[in-house]
């Protein structure tokens, strides 16, 4: 992200045709000693740049 790589796969032991790239945003809460806790009510709005997938045969 923001020209840095953020994940490298190796040794994948099936091939990839095509795949589809999914961004989210999400408000995460830590689990507390009594369990989760749902977070409601926040207003959100993002805007995503240009994603870049590169592959390469090893």
């Amino acid at each position: 992200m923001n020209g840095k790589e953020v994940r490298r796969e190796k040794n994948i032991p099936v091939k990839f045709n095509n795949f589809t790239v999914a961004l989210g945003i999400m408000t995460e809460k830590d689990l507390s000693p009594e369990g989760s806790v749902s977070v409601h009510g926040q207003t959100v709005i993002a805007e995503w740049s240009p994603v870049k997938i590169t592959t390469t045969e090893q």
